[in-house]
């Protein structure tokens, strides 16, 4: 829930815009959990088969590494991958090549960026000579380890996505804007964001002209259990429930917040 999935689509269409890649090319992800237990088909899979390399392959079948070709393959939780799956996956980084499933006569190669994510620590789950190819290694922070200002704009940045997805102005309380700040986040910018649209569809259940283009979001619309886990509930639940800040107004508040915050940082490096 940090963002890993999301860095990896901005890297693909940074590379687009700068014709790393061309029009063609394909993002394609894996979610390597779902082969845990599976080795085999993972390889299938990721590979290719030849026709008649197990019971049903009655036509060759090109890996996702063919069709990510020019393009980037994003394997995600892949510390869920086996040894043997790093092994012949080190391979194909170190040389550029692989066998189909079923015909270990010819090489075929491929050339394309592949992005790994993973919740544990690499050095310790992937194998020693897979993690020495891996050049670049970057560790996103939770949300809770993020300043406050970062996690402003992107509560925001939600709330204007999803009032251009239900195509209605939206307003919101200091408190429940503060409420989402303060709430420490388990699951870090997606729950945020399922938490959001859950108070999106409760202040929407509750207006009483389903035809007003504004949609009013308060601390009662919140999900009950970020109610029961502010850290600072008297605080949050202090401020004044009649101020609804529409977007355009928390964009402005959250500028002279960040003069205010820069200004500071400044007067601290003088000192």
């Amino acid at each position: 829930g940090v963002g890993k999935s999301f860095l990896a689509q901005m890297m693909f269409e940074y590379g687009l815009e700068k014709n790393i890649f061309n029009k063609n090319s394909r993002f394609i992800i894996v979610n390597c959990s779902e082969y845990s237990n599976n080795p085999e088909l993972f390889l299938t899979n990721l590979f290719g088969s030849k026709k008649g390399a197990y019971t049903g392959a009655d036509k060759n079948s090109e890996g996702l590494i063919r069709l990510a070709d020019k393009g980037m393959l994003f394997l995600d939780e892949i510390h869920c991958l086996l040894p043997e799956c790093q092994e012949k996956l080190f391979l194909f980084m170190d040389k550029g090549i692989y066998h189909m499933v079923g015909d270990n006569d010819k090489w075929y190669s491929a050339e394309e960026h592949l992005v790994f994510a993973t919740t544990e620590d690499p050095q310790k789950v992937l194998l020693k000579t897979l993690y020495r190819r891996i050049p670049i290694v970057a560790n996103i922070p939770p949300l809770s380890d993020r300043p406050i200002q970062e996690k402003k704009e992107i509560i925001i940045h939600f709330l204007k996505a999803e009032a251009e997805n239900i195509d209605k102005e939206i307003y919101v309380s200091h408190r429940l804007f503060n409420a989402f700040v303060d709430f420490e986040f388990s699951e870090n910018v997606g729950q945020l964001l399922n938490c959001i649209r859950a108070c999106i569809a409760n202040a929407y259940v509750e207006m009483l002209d389903y035809n007003s283009n504004k949609i009013e979001l308060d601390i009662q619309d919140l999900p009950d259990y970020i109610i029961q886990g502010l850290t600072n509930k008297k605080k949050v639940l202090h401020f004044n429930k009649q101020k609804m800040l529409s977007l355009a107004d928390l964009i402005i508040e959250q500028r002279e917040d960040s003069k205010l915050y820069l200004y500071n940082r400044d007067l601290i490096d003088l000192f």
